[in-house]
């Protein structure tokens, strides 16, 4: 039994690493994700064995609750006239870029590590969602155009869910020998659910904005930030109770909070103090969320390669990084007034390719009906993708020419 001084001083120690990590992240222009992931590597059983790699039923939790917070945190920052302005983009990447970059995946997997095509199938679709929890750190780390920033981080929270929707419909074709008409039948259906998702955060963010912006109702804007942390709670909840995306929820409930002025409210005229207090309490849990979940990440580091050649699959990753995504980017999207992203817009686009939560938590869902290979390929990618991402991205951005309108300067990652 933990005694609460030994936890008070582990959190409180905790903390301050944290806080000193993420201050060496800004000094030298990196994403202090990277700084959290190596802080798990070094607590955790491949270092000095503080932190157990078995938590159990903690981790997901965890895992769940973390990214929750990060996604909320990225909708209150995210323009609702950038998504209008750019919902074909959107919609392209979330939804044909998903299958492209599912298909490109598994002949890679299929050619390169030499899986079956059933196998392939199924992490090609896994692998196909872009990571909220791991970019939205990453961007805010860099100067960049709000407008790309927004556009990249709502691609992320949408594919987490047609990502998570392919990956079940692939693997009960796969695994479970459906018949193809089930198998569509079965997808439709899965596509349907996306919709309870945008609904449940749509509704908890228009009353939660009546509830501290309104008027006449603005009852709870000086209690706005529990107003915040219960609508996380109510709009995960409420559209996991519809099998659909809590994740998607939030970052839709997130949306609708930054924008209060974006829908017929009844909402008052000048500043909106209810709303800056809950941007500011959801950066505290978001820098919080970040420090949890890839400290966490880390100390799951597994130094092995799961049967797999080490060359072959440092050649997967690469093709998946350098191949998958710019060939999804550049053949979905033109340049140019058509989409409004320039030549060194799109490949700061194909850069971003970060994968990780929703992946882990896919392959957790089908652990014991996959070979230790699927899983190793995996678990390298999202590690890959991460260390890849936050390195890359800093290079690229001096030696591209960003489009110059609505750029913003680096938010602190804390």
């Amino acid at each position: 039994m933990i005694s609460t001084h030994v936890l008070f001083l582990t959190a409180t120690i905790f903390l301050i690493v944290a806080l000193i990590l993420s201050r060496l992240a800004e000094e030298f222009k990196l994403p202090d994700i990277l700084f959290f992931l190596g802080l798990g590597v070094v607590i955790g059983p491949s270092g000095f064995g503080l932190l157990s790699a078995s938590g159990g039923d903690w981790v997901p939790i965890v895992l769940s609750i973390g990214a929750s917070f990060i996604l909320f945190d990225a909708g209150l920052d995210t323009s609702f006239e950038t998504l209008r302005k750019h919902r074909r983009t959107i919609g392209v990447l979330s939804t044909l870029g998903v299958l492209l970059s599912a298909v490109l995946t598994m002949l890679l997997a299929r050619y390169i590590l030499n899986l079956s095509w059933a196998e392939g199938a199924i992490l090609g679709a896994i692998l196909a969602s872009t990571d909220p929890t791991a970019i939205i750190p990453i961007l805010r780390s860099l100067s960049i155009p709000k407008m790309m920033r927004d556009v990249l981080m709502t691609e992320a929270a949408l594919t987490d869910v047609t990502g998570a929707l392919l990956t079940f419909s692939v693997a009960e074709f796969a695994l479970s020998h459906e018949t193809t008409k089930t198998w569509i039948r079965d997808g439709l259906i899965s596509v349907g659910l996306i919709v309870p998702g945008i609904l449940a955060g749509v509704l908890l963010g228009a009353l939660s904005v009546i509830l501290i912006a309104h008027t006449r109702y603005d009852y709870l804007s000086k209690n706005a930030q529990i107003v915040g942390l219960a609508a996380v709670g109510g709009s995960y909840l409420l559209s996991e109770n519809f099998h659909a995306s809590g994740f998607l929820a939030v970052y839709v409930l997130g949306v609708t909070l930054g924008n209060p002025r974006a829908f017929d409210l009844g909402i008052r005229p000048g500043p909106l103090p209810g709303i800056s207090r809950i941007r500011e309490g959801a950066g505290v849990t978001a820098f919080l969320a970040r420090v949890a979940i890839f400290t966490v990440l880390g100390a799951h580091m597994k130094f092995q390669s799961f049967g797999l050649s080490p060359w072959l699959l440092v050649l997967f990753i690469s093709g998946f990084i350098f191949f998958v995504r710019p060939v999804t980017i550049f053949s979905l999207i033109p340049s140019g007034r058509v989409s409004g992203f320039s030549r060194d817009d799109l490949i700061f686009m194909a850069a971003t390719r970060e994968t990780g939560i929703m992946s882990a938590t896919l392959a957790s869902i089908f652990e014991s009906r996959l070979p230790g290979s699927v899983h190793g390929a995996v678990f390298w990618t999202i590690v890959g993708t991460i260390v890849a991402g936050g390195g890359i991205k800093p290079l690229l951005l001096k030696r591209l020419k960003l489009s110059k309108r609505d750029a913003e300067e680096p938010s602190s990652n804390g």
